[in-house]
């Protein structure tokens, strides 16, 4: 009887050496974009962490066209890496308004109180927006 079977391919020691820390990087990137202000700032620590060490899983398998799959797999994990250390940098950028937008939020009783926290987190975000437009001298065409 014939072996059917297709063969899977089997990861290196050398591998697996950067494929685990980065999977674990990422799963804690990823954790700590669950969290609030300031745990999620860790993403500026374990999003660029995971990328460099997904980078270096790609470049130890450059070689193996057999484990294209996985490559591919870890490109899309580099991406979500760097995604996420956008998004942490946005934290950085908009920690202000967040905060006040939470903290309005936590006394906010009424529908209309709430309607008040978020016009005013609306415009304060449209303020730092336009700011940051003015200092890299973008225009708006408004």
């Amino acid at each position: 009887m014939p072996d059917t079977e297709t063969p899977t391919p089997q990861l290196s020691p050398a591998v697996r050496r950067y494929s685990v820390p980065f999977m674990v990087l990422l799963g804690l990137t990823l954790l700590l974009y669950l969290f609030s202000i300031p745990l999620a700032y860790g993403m500026l620590l374990t999003g660029p962490a995971a990328a460099i060490v997904g980078l270096r899983a790609l470049w130890v398998t450059r070689k193996d066209k057999a484990l294209a799959y996985f490559r591919l797999s870890m490109t899309f994990g580099i991406i979500v890496a760097g995604f996420m250390t956008v998004t942490g940098l946005s934290l950085v950028v908009f920690n202000g308004i967040v905060t006040d937008l939470s903290d309005c939020m936590d006394r906010a009783v009424t529908r209309s109180a709430v309607d008040q926290c978020e016009a005013d987190y609306q415009d304060a975000l449209n303020d730092v927006v336009e700011d940051i437009y003015e200092r890299f001298g973008v225009t708006t065409g408004s």
